[in-house]
This record gives C-alpha cells, sequence and structure tokens, in this order.
C-alpha cells in the first residue's frame, strides 16, 4: 500500500520493522533486500548503503541468523549477500582512493575479507583477494598484501589474472623487504626469492618474468648464492624468445662473476664474451656492487677469466696449456691491466721450464709490445741474456748482458758480473772488438781490485796482439807498468811479473830502435841518437 502511495520511507520502514522483530523468520531477507530496493527506488544513496552494511551484519555466514537455517538451501540469501559484499568493497575502495579516507579503505578491507572468508573457494574470491591486496598495498600494509595477492595467485588456478597478482605479491614483498632491518630482512629476503621463482615457474609466459628472473638473478649474486644465481640467470637466457638485450645483460653479468666467482673461469670467460658482444651500454642493476659494465671493465674481467685458466693449468702441471692462456690474454684483450703481466709469466713458464727458443719468442714479442714496461722491461732483458746464453746464442746473449750493466738500478757487483759475461760471450762469438770494447769499459770502471784489474790489461794486450793492432798492445803493456807501479800494498807477485814482461817487451821495442839506428858521418851527429836509444833500453832492461 505505502509503495502504490509512493510513500517510500514507510514502506522500507514497514519492512525493517518486521526485519526487526523477526530477525530469524524465513522472510526476513527478503524483506532487508526489498527495503534496500525501495531505498534505491527512491534514489536515498546513503540510506541504500546502511541498509547494505546492515545487510551483511545480520546475514553475514557467522550471524546468528544461520543457527536457524542452512545457507545451502537459502542460496537467495547467500547471493544477495555476495552481490552486497561486492557493492560495497568496490564502493568503499572507489571513495578511499578518491578521498585518501582511511576509514573507507578499513571497510572496503574487511568488506574483501568477509568474502574471502565466507566463499573461500568462489571463483569471485580470486579477484576479491586481489583488490583485498590493492587496498593494503595502497594503505602500506606490504607484507598483509603480499599475503593477499599470493592467494590469488596461486590458490584459484582459473584465475585470469593470476599472473598479475604474482607479479604485485612480489612488489609488495620488495616494499615491506624495504622496512626490514638484519636478521628479520634477510628471512624475509629468502623468503620472497623462493616466491620469485614459485612466481617464475608458474608463470613462465607472464610479460614480467624475464624482469623477475633478471632482479631474482641479481639477488641471489648480491647474497652471495652464485649457484643459485646461475640458475636462474641461465633460464633467462635460455627464453625461446629471447628477453630485451638490457636484462639478458645483466644475466650474463651474472652468470659471468657467479662463475668467475666460484672458480668456473672458461664458463666465466664465455659470459664476459657475450657481455662484450653486446656492445658497451648498460643499465645500472638493483642488486648491490652489480652495477652495468664498460667496455672497459668488461674486458678487465675477461683477461682475469683468462688469467686464473692459465694459473689453474700451471698449478697442474699443463706447461702447454698454461703457456697457451697466458699468451691469449694479451691476444684477446690487448688493453687488459694484465696483459703485459700475462705475457711475461708466459715467458717466465717457458723459461724456467727451459724451452729457451721459445721463452726468447715470447720475450722478443713482449718487447715490441712494450718497449719501455715500466714493471718488466728489465726483467725481460735479464731473461733473454740468459736465455740467449743457455741457448748457444752467445752474441745476442751478450748485447743484453751490456744493457744488463746500463741499469742503473743494479748494484756494481751486478753491472761488473754482466760486463765481464758480455765481454767474455763476444768472445765466445768471435766478436773480438766488440769483446775489447767491453773490456776497456770494465778496466775502466773497475780499476779495484787492482790484481784483477792488471790481469784485464793483459788480456786486453793479448787480445790487440790477436788482432794485430800493435800500438794497441803497447798501450795495454804501458797501462799495466803504470797500474803496477801505483799499486802500492796491493802489488803481488803476479802484478809485478806481469808489468815486468810488460816492461821487457817494451824494453825490446826500444833495443830494436836501437839497433835500426846506424851509425852515419858526421858520427858525432848520429851517434848522439842511438846512444838516447840505447840508454833507453837500457833502463828499461834494469
Amino acid at each position: 500500500l505505502y509503495l502504490s502511495k509512493e510513500r517510500f520511507v514507510d514502506a522500507a520502514e514497514t519492512f525493517d520493522t518486521f526485519v526487526a522483530r523477526e530477525p530469524y523468520h524465513p522472510n526476513s531477507p527478503d524483506l532487508a533486500m526489498r527495503s534496500l530496493a525501495v531505498y534505491q527506488q527512491a534514489r536515498f544513496a546513503d540510506l541504500v548503503l546502511e541498509r547494505k552494511r546492515d545487510f551483511v551484519v545480520n546475514y553475514g555466514l557467522e550471524s546468528e541468523y544461520w543457527a536457524y537455517h542452512d545457507p545451502e538451501e537459502r542460496e537467495d540469501v547467500v547471493g544477495a549477500l555476495k552481490a552486497n559484499l561486492i557493492e560495497l568493497a568496490e564502493y568503499d575502495h572507489s571513495q578511499a582512493q578518491l578521498n585518501d579516507d582511511p576509514a573507507a579503505y578499513a571497510r572496503a578491507a574487511d568488506s574483501y575479507r568477509r568474502y574471502i572468508a565466507y566463499f573461500p573457494e568462489d571463483p569471485e574470491s580470486a579477484e576479491r583477494s586481489f583488490l583485498l591486496g590493492e587496498v593494503l598495498m595502497e594503505t602500506q600494509q606490504y607484507s598483509e598484501a603480499n599475503d593477499a595477492y599470493l592467494r590469488a595467485a596461486y590458490e584459484y588456478p582459473n584465475y585470469a589474472n593470476a599472473g598479475d597478482s604474482g607479479y604485485a605479491a612480489l612488489l609488495a614483498s620488495q616494499a615491506h623487504y624495504q622496512t626490514l632491518e638484519a636478521e628479520v630482512a634477510e628471512a624475509w629476503l629468502a623468503q620472497q626469492l623462493r616466491q620469485a621463482v614459485q612466481f617464475v615457474q608458474t608463470f613462465p609466459e607472464h610479460e614480467q618474468t624475464p624482469l623477475v628472473l633478471t632482479n631474482t638473478a641479481e639477488t641471489y649474486y648480491a647474497s652471495a648464492e652464485q649457484d643459485e644465481a646461475l640458475v636462474v640467470a641461465g633460464q633467462l637466457l635460455m627464453f625461446e624468445e629471447p628477453a630485451s638485450a638490457e636484462l639478458r645483460r645483466v644475466s650474463w653479468t651474472v652468470v659471468g662473476h657467479g662463475h668467475f666467482d666460484l672458480g668456473h673461469y672458461a664458463r666465466a670467460e664465455i659470459a664476459y664474451l657475450e657481455l662484450r658482444s653486446m656492445g658497451d651500454a648498460g643499465r645500472v642493476t638493483n642488486a648491490e656492487g652489480l652495477g652495468a659494465l664498460t667496455a672497459v671493465e668488461i674486458d678487465e674481467r675477461i683477461a682475469a677469466s683468462i688469467y686464473r685458466q692459465a694459473e689453474g693449468a700451471q698449478m697442474a702441471g699443463s706447461v702447454d696449456i698454461a703457456v697457451m692462456h697466458y699468451l691469449r690474454v694479451e691476444k684477446v684483450t690487448p688493453n687488459a691491466s694484465i696483459a703485459a703481466q700475462s705475457t711475461y709469466d708466459g715467458s717466465v713458464l717457458l723459461f724456467n721450464e727451459e724451452r729457451y727458443i721459445e721463452s726468447i719468442e715470447v720475450m722478443t714479442g713482449f718487447r715490441v709490445t712494450y718497449p719501455e714496461h715500466p714493471v718488466y722491461a728489465n726483467d725481460i732483458t735479464r731473461n733473454l741474456a740468459v736465455a740467449y746464453q743457455r741457448s748457444d746464442q752467445p752474441l745476442l746473449a751478450a748485447v743484453e748482458y751490456e744493457a744488463v750493466a746500463a741499469f742503473s738500478i743494479e748494484t756494481p757487483e751486478i753491472r761488473r758480473e754482466a760486463l765481464y759475461t758480455a765481454a767474455e760471450l763476444y768472445e765466445e762469438g768471435e766478436d773480438i772488438n766488440s769483446g775489447r770494447r767491453v773490456w776497456r769499459q770494465v778496466v775502466a770502471e773497475y780499476p779495484q781490485p787492482i790484481g784483477e784489474n792488471i790481469e784485464l790489461q793483459q788480456h786486453l794486450a793479448d787480445l790487440a796482439s790477436q788482432m794485430d793492432d800493435i800500438a794497441d798492445r803497447h798501450f795495454w803493456l804501458g797501462e799495466i807498468i803504470t797500474t803496477d807501479a801505483g799499486a802500492g800494498e796491493q802489488r803481488t807477485v803476479r802484478t809485478k811479473t806481469l808489468a815486468a814482461r810488460a816492461t821487457f817487451e817494451l824494453t825490446e821495442v826500444k833495443r830494436a830502435a836501437f839497433m835500426s839506428v846506424t851509425l852515419t858521418i858526421p858520427l858525432e851527429q848520429s851517434i848522439t841518437g842511438k846512444k838516447a836509444l840505447m840508454e833507453e833500453a837500457l833502463e828499461g832492461y834494469n
């Protein structure tokens, strides 16, 4: 009657009075909905909301009404309950977003939770759980949001947006992780990583799966869990549909670093070579300490990987393989900081194995590439000197020993020994003039000890005879006499003997000069010169 007269409030209040007086009557839910419909017809929006909230309270599945009725027999009431919960949640959620109203957010969350609790098997509960996650995320309740998203993603196999919900759960988990510290954060991160792996396995075709794989690999690596990082990064690289260059670059970086850390240097090299082939561009990654590598840094990593392979082969006694890797560093990464060291180490390994010809080849190549290397140039010269000497190349060895003698960093003893060896090698190689030159340098630079110095002067005199250089022999015989005369307490029987022989030989020259002078008329003039020569010879003999 009231409705026919369009007395809407009276009609609704009449329905409400019955519900209040007979709350458990079978018809009460129907009359409650009729009251709600009247207010809708009358466009009393506030009263419509109020009646919907009352309906949820009065006929929610935990209410006393159901002590007298079986929900399975009252699908009409259950259907109305579902509809009201959905409408209330959506309304409150939109109002909360519009006005940033905490109370509205709380009401929306309550409606979503009720729906899920009342109808856990209902397919609609998946969407309600997802929307609950949205509410919780918006109110910064990240842990609870994560739980809601996870329920929607993994408890409802047919949920169309399950993948999006799984990804949203990861975002919520990460947001919550940022609020934690110390051991609590560590435990949460471990859980988050397992959650990421579950996402990838469950939703391999999701558009965010490559990004999740990449971030997970980075995070595992940053957590020093290299094995897990390698597995996850490898999954991304094996996708039939290649991920973006940016993500593949990050994954190759994880693979390279992970294998390097685990001592898998050959695999690390392959990964770094892949990175180099992709160019110099890159992104700063999420994992701490795992930034994009520049071209220079990639080359350094490649070089280090090869060098470590060489070290491993050397330790295992595989000399040929070790040398091959040492020399490969310069070929593959000529600008790497350890390229010179690696080549040098290869030459030293060959040298130590007495493979002098091969070692010389490497060292001469090193000298061409690094002619003035601040660390190894001098060592290369020293080793070349010995290698040439031991491989029966005396003249080449002599040149290197001379170079060693010129090093300002060497001690006087070493420089002197190098000159001695150089001179001897020149003689051995029958380059007598070069030997004489070096011996002269030794005599001039190392006058002590005098006994040894006089011996060298005698040797120089003998070499001069060998080369028919009579003037030079006479010079050195004179030096022997002068040196012995000034030797003081350092004179020995040997030095005196050498000086005496030198004096005798030079006196013989004077005697020969005396004998060669012929007396002529006028006698007074010619005899004066001949007499002077005789006196010089007599003085020498004395």
